[in-house]
């Protein structure tokens, strides 16, 4: 199931929308060895759904999940669950998504038809 996933802005990395762009084109592909690390896992993704990356209301960039979530306790100790991404692919519309159909939870699935044509629109 498809995902529409909140950055949190007071985190390191994520400072700005290009801050934010950045880290999905730098940081995830070399320091990240293509993990994109959460608080917790995200039962209900399967490989090959999309996740979309959302900066201040903006989808900033979309990965596919390759169905792998390991737990690394080496990493930052808040952000110790790592879901292995992969076709990172930065977006740059200035659409915003409609908060009447996505409520603000960090972390929303798409499970209705209105949803996932609200994201075709803030992509289109």
């Amino acid at each position: 199931m498809n995902v529409l996933f909140r950055l949190d802005k007071s985190l390191e990395g994520f400072e700005d929308i290009n801050a934010a762009r950045n880290f999905f084109r730098n940081i995830i592909p070399t320091t990240c060895e293509n993990y994109f690390y959460h608080t917790q896992h995200m039962r209900q993704l399967r490989e090959g759904d999309i996740i979309y990356f959302a900066y201040d209301k903006k989808i900033i960039a979309t990965a596919t999940y390759d169905g792998e979530q390991i737990e690394n306790p080496n990493y930052n100790e808040k952000f110790k669950i790592g879901h292995k991404i992969s076709n990172i692919n930065i977006i740059y519309s200035t659409r915003e998504i409609d908060s009447n159909i996505f409520k603000g939870r960090a972390v929303e699935y798409i499970k209705t038809p209105e949803q996932e044509q609200e994201i075709q629109r803030v992509l289109t």
